[in-house]
């Protein structure tokens, strides 16, 4: 995994990720090894001192999909989703 972490201003944030997946038998009649990369963009606002709204987005690569020869790999594909949230953290 990859990861860069910017510090905006003092309540901004933004941070992006790069990530391989790989399957070792999870998904019994897919292929083994690597089969997707996956970039993830987050930027994060904090309200409060424990409360941050955040806003995400991620899109997810399928590598090597072989359908003909592995069933299951017909499921890998090319995936984005995005979303909105907020998080408060009890200390």
């Amino acid at each position: 995994m990859l990861f860069k972490h910017y510090q905006l201003t003092p309540v901004l944030q933004l941070d992006f990720k790069t990530s391989v997946g790989f399957n070792s038998g999870y998904v019994a009649d897919g292929h083994n090894g690597a089969n997707h990369v996956q970039f993830s963009a987050n930027l994060s606002y904090s309200v409060i001192k424990n409360m941050q709204l955040y806003a995400y987005s991620n899109y997810s690569f399928a590598i090597n999909k072989d359908s003909n020869r592995y069933a299951d790999d017909e499921l890998l594909q090319d995936v984005f989703w995005a979303g909105l949230g907020l998080s408060y953290q009890y200390r």
